[in-house]
């Protein structure tokens, strides 16, 4: 059977700093990241070209609807899933895995 891809409308990202305005460096950049989730059957895209940057004392929100990409993209920071496309760095330096210099992930449902 062949794969299907399933497209997930995609997250609002808001950077709520004034990092970047400041010339300075940002802390965590997502480069044109794709996520996907592949099965036997189907492909889904958690997220598609996600690009944003934080820097180090902004507050960052990732809000949109259940399912479309916002765990996935917080996991993919924190090295737990790789990109399909794009690069997240942290530091400048590319996140390839999970490591003791990523941030934590607490996940709640309900």
């Amino acid at each position: 059977m062949p794969c299907r891809e399933a497209e997930v409308p995609m997250s609002t990202v808001t950077n709520l700093g004034f990092g970047h305005a400041h010339g300075i460096a940002p802390l965590l950049q997502v480069d044109r990241v794709s996520l996907e989730y592949r099965t036997q059957d189907r492909v889904v895209r958690a997220t598609q070209e996600v690009s944003f940057e934080v820097y180090g004392a902004d507050r960052f929100i990732l809000l949109g609807a259940s399912g479309c990409g916002k765990s996935s993209l917080l996991k993919a920071v924190a090295g737990f899933i790789p990109p399909t496309e794009g690069e997240i760095r942290l530091d400048a330096r590319p996140v390839s895995g999970p490591g003791p210099d990523r941030i934590g992930v607490v996940s709640e449902n309900g």
